[in-house]
């Protein structure tokens, strides 16, 4: 009886095994025809003026120092086409010099849009691509007096939906460059802008067209006319 019971569950375990080899191949297998792919996107800008007279004291500009960080998931559905989603944090901060204190304004974005992109045209390793998208974000706005406490002075939602422009290119099998024409962008925005206290002010800002001052107006992953990111095939 021991012998036979000891033969059972070593079968047992042996099955166990093989399901486990069976998923683990089967899940590889899968991630590989799916056509995973990761990257993203990442910038950092800071500027400052100072104006120095030959007599008298020097004066500072107010000084800007901007980031963002927007990593991006992407699979591979079709041969031309490539659906993924786009996270999205920034932050811009203002520091205005005074004469005795110095106070700070911030504005921090969280954000999320959903891409697909493309391929009409191919030269080389060289892809023409469109890239359509929708997506929202909302942006709080502090201000900080000095040595004071922050005080929050606003906040802003944003949603859009819109197609731009985009090129690819294959640096090897695995890694692509993709940079996105923002200041050809087509589509419609629609932000609205609330003051904090006892009223429910808004302000409410439409945006329709076509090649439109886009450092006005939010843009996913980006606000600058020209931003290039990556995509890591796994």
């Amino acid at each position: 009886m021991k012998h036979k019971e000891i033969i059972n569950k070593n079968k047992k375990r042996l099955k166990v095994k093989r399901l486990l080899i069976t998923v683990v191949l089967t899940t590889f297998t899968l991630m590989a025809q799916a056509q995973w792919a990761v990257g993203g996107q990442f910038g950092f800008n800071t500027s400052s003026t100072t104006f120095k007279p030959d007599n008298g004291e020097e004066v500072r500009s107010p000084r800007t120092t901007s980031f963002n960080i927007a990593p991006m998931i992407a699979r591979k559905v079709a041969d031309r086409t490539i659906l993924g989603i786009h996270p999205e944090f920034s932050q811009a901060r203002t520091t205005l010099f005074g004469t005795d204190e110095n106070s700070v304004e911030v504005g921090t974005r969280f954000g999320v849009s959903v891409f697909a992109l493309y391929n009409y045209f191919s030269i080389g390793r060289l892809l023409l691509l469109a890239k359509p998208s929708i997506g929202f974000g909302i942006t709080n706005e502090r201000d900080r007096p000095g040595s004071g406490d922050a005080i929050h002075v606003g906040r802003t939602s944003d949603f859009g939906i819109g197609v731009i422009p985009a090129a690819n290119f294959h640096v090897n099998e695995r890694i692509m460059l993709i940079a996105s024409l923002n200041f050809m962008r087509l589509g419609f925005n629609h932000e609205t802008r609330r003051t904090p206290g006892d009223s429910d002010d808004r302000t409410v800002t439409n945006s329709f067209g076509f090649n439109f001052n886009n450092m006005n107006v939010v843009q996913f992953g980006g606000s600058s006319p020209l931003t290039i990111g990556f995509l890591l095939k796994l």
